[in-house]
């Protein structure tokens, strides 16, 4: 009997917690490397597709409410001159400047790495726009080269960082320590084995 009214309690308590606001976030540009050798120029096809799963990815964190999505058409044109020289994956920070001027408290790099014609590796990682630490970071292997494999692996993504996401505000809620999930082993996409560790394309602290 103590212990049901120990639990009601709790639970009165964690419901009385004003939720905290959500985190605004800036999804930059989805970069690739290829370098599965195939004769076949794909690079207008890698660019439409790393738009489609930039846009899916933002979407999705919106309709379910895991971040407010940050207008990326406020950082437009700095954005475009950056990419036109170099990668975001190696720009010395821009990515955390980019994210302050569009008003947003964390950023999402990602790319896709073509390993060969079938196998895939995706990469993200969510840094704090302030300090440049590595809130999350993935990087798991899917098959295939075509929009529905992409897409599967982003919603792959959106599932473990929800659930994560979820993690983390449940700790603070009951008073823990926020909940960072960097690097660590899942399961591929499409059945290969991936004990990734986070990786070079977009994971070291700026």
């Amino acid at each position: 009997m103590i212990g049901r009214i120990v639990r009601l309690a709790a639970l009165i308590t964690a419901l009385a917690v004003p939720a905290a606001p959500q985190q605004r976030l800036l999804v930059l540009d989805f970069e690739i490397l290829d370098t599965s050798g195939e004769p076949i120029d794909h690079r207008a096809d890698h660019a439409r597709r790393l738009g489609l799963i930039r846009d899916s990815i933002a979407q999705q964190l919106a309709d379910s409410k895991t971040y407010t999505i940050a207008d990326r058409e406020a950082v437009r044109g700095e954005l475009d001159a950056i990419l036109a020289r170099q990668f975001l994956r190696s720009c010395n920070g821009c990515e955390l400047d980019l994210a302050r001027r569009a008003g947003a408290d964390l950023v999402m790099l990602g790319g896709f790495h073509k390993v060969s014609t079938l196998i895939g590796r995706m990469e993200i990682a969510i840094k704090d726009a302030n300090t440049g630490e590595i809130v999350y970071a993935r990087m798991f292997g899917f098959r295939g080269d075509t929009d529905e494999a992409w897409l599967r692996a982003a919603r792959f993504f959106i599932d473990e960082l929800r659930r994560s996401e979820g993690a983390r505000r449940s700790n603070e809620v009951e008073g823990g320590r926020d909940a960072i999930d960097v690097g660590g082993r899942l399961p591929a996409i499409g059945g290969l084995k991936a004990p990734y560790q986070t990786g070079s394309m977009a994971f070291n602290k700026s």
